[in-house]
């Protein structure tokens, strides 16, 4: 999508009071990292907007946050924006359809079709460095905090395993990079991925011996 595809995402975001951000069922770090970090951007650019991250929770990825649980209403005149999620049959909250639009934003080959508004990169390693290269394009006009950067750099980190799969490019470790300097800490982000919980640590134990 050319830049000026990207200008009407931008349009669109500033059109609409109330902003829906959906995932997919089983969520991922890259789809929390994209729903997250979408979030962080919106709110801190435009904070008098309402912004919501739908859908279910990973223990994994706990410590971006927590979904949001909000009345029907709240759809009604509201913007949806998908993300990380090929087909509409994976959309893990229903209420998406209420949304007077939709926005598709995925690195995924597409299964059907779906959104009045679609960005897709098949070539793409993770839905966070889309949204990363998003922020990049209207950087001037955009924001972002340190909890945006980590959420996005989670993702992009935990879909190219640690940037170690096929798909990663320069211009990947290049928007990582970028989230570095904006306050996305590496360190104690690997760290955070790698805590388990007691049972999980008691299950390896027990399938090594």
């Amino acid at each position: 999508m050319q830049e000026n595809g990207l200008g009407r995402i931008l349009e669109k975001i500033k059109e609409y009071d109330t902003i829906c951000l959906f995932g997919h069922i089983r969520p991922d770090g890259d789809c929390l990292g994209s729903q997250f970090g979408l979030k962080d951007i919106i709110n801190t650019t435009y904070p008098d907007k309402k912004v919501y991250v739908l859908g279910q929770s990973s223990n994994y990825v706990k410590f971006l946050g927590e979904p949001d649980i909000v009345p029907d209403y709240v759809f009604e005149n509201a913007l949806g924006i998908a993300v990380d999620t090929g087909s509409i049959d994976r959309i893990s909250d229903p209420n998406f359809r209420k949304c007077k639009e939709l926005i598709k934003i995925d690195h995924h080959h597409p299964v059907g079709t779906y959104g009045d508004i679609i960005w897709i990169e098949v070539d793409w390693p993770a839905t966070a460095q889309m949204i990363t290269y998003f922020f990049e394009q209207f950087k001037y006009e955009l924001k972002m905090t340190k909890k945006g950067a980590e959420a996005l750099y989670t993702g992009i980190v935990t879909d190219t395993g640690s940037f170690r799969y096929r798909g990663v490019t320069g211009l990947t470790l290049q928007l990582a990079g970028k989230l570095v300097s904006y306050g996305a800490n590496p360190t104690r982000i690997e760290e955070r991925l790698s805590m388990q919980e007691p049972k999980l640590k008691d299950l390896k134990g027990y399938v090594l011996t």
